[in-house]
């Protein structure tokens, strides 16, 4: 079952990092916005799960998501067959 109206909740659940460190996730994100954002350890981190959160993060920071009226899961399972 989804959770409703919480998009981060929902791309956990679909990208199965449900159980996944928030820490971790924290502190790989940290510097997400910034030109020193390491990539490979993000990648590291969260291995297959990287491109689809770093699209869906993406698009909940600029709105995307009710602009263009995308699901999340619409978005992570495109987002998973591009990577």
């Amino acid at each position: 079952m989804l959770p409703d109206n919480n998009p981060d909740a929902e791309f956990m659940i679909l990208a199965d990092l449900i159980d996944f460190g928030q820490d971790q996730l924290n502190q790989s994100m940290e510097l997400f916005d910034e030109i020193q954002f390491d990539s490979f350890n993000f990648t590291g981190v969260l291995n297959d799960a990287a491109l689809p959160f770093v699209v869906h993060n993406i698009f909940q920071k600029q709105d995307l998501y009710s602009k263009f009226n995308i699901t999340v899961s619409t978005l992570y399972n495109f987002s998973r067959e591009i990577a």
